[in-house]
C-alpha cells in the first residue's frame, strides 16, 4: 500500500474512533489530532489536502445545506519563484 495512502486510512480510522473507547490517555489524545493534522493538511502550506477537501465536500453535499466553493488558480506563479527564489516560498 502506498504510504500516502496508508497515511490517510490511519488518519481515518483514528477520526472514526474517539481517544478513550481504545483506552487512551489525554496525552495520547494530542498524538492523535497530530496524526489527522499531517494526514489532511500540506505540510508546506499548513492547507487542507485533497481528502480533507473532499470530506468536508461530501459532508456539506450529504447536510442538504446551501454551500459555496471558491477555487482560486495562481497563474503565472513561476514568476514569483523565479523571481524571488523558491527559498522564501517553501522556506528551503
Amino acid at each position: 500500500m502506498p504510504r500516502l495512502k496508508q497515511d490517510q486510512e490511519t488518519a481515518r480510522s483514528l477520526a472514526a474512533s474517539p481517544p478513550e473507547a481504545a483506552g487512551q490517555a489525554a496525552p495520547e489524545r494530542t498524538a492523535r489530532d497530530d496524526l489527522v493534522r499531517l494526514a489532511s493538511h500540506d505540510a508546506l502550506t499548513g492547507l487542507a489536502n485533497r481528502w480533507l477537501y473532499q470530506r468536508t465536500l461530501d459532508a456539506a453535499l450529504a447536510s442538504g445545506e446551501p454551500f459555496a466553493v471558491l477555487f482560486l488558480d495562481l497563474d503565472d506563479f513561476k514568476l514569483v519563484n523565479d523571481g524571488f527564489g523558491h527559498a522564501p516560498v517553501t522556506g528551503c
